[in-house]
């Protein structure tokens, strides 16, 4: 089984460690997935184009996060 590290990779997704949990961030659709020590996920687009407010995710996308959820023991 492949890790959510992984899964995202191959979406496109590079990951970065910070204070408060785990990033992955898409250069190419500038799509974030935050996942935050206390247990919130956070989803959001950092372009500022007011049409791509309401984010969408790919079936893809949401095994990944549910793979990170399980890799981090939140199940």
């Amino acid at each position: 089984m492949k890790s959510a590290k992984e899964m995202f990779e191959e979406l496109g997704y590079e990951q970065f460690d910070y204070s408060n949990g785990i990033r992955y961030t898409n250069g190419e659709t500038e799509q974030n997935i935050e996942f935050e020590n206390d247990g919130f996920i956070n989803i959001y687009n950092t372009c500022y184009n007011r049409e791509q407010d309401v984010e969408v995710l790919i079936v893809e996308e949401i095994l990944a996060i549910y793979q990170q959820i399980k890799d981090l023991g939140w199940d």
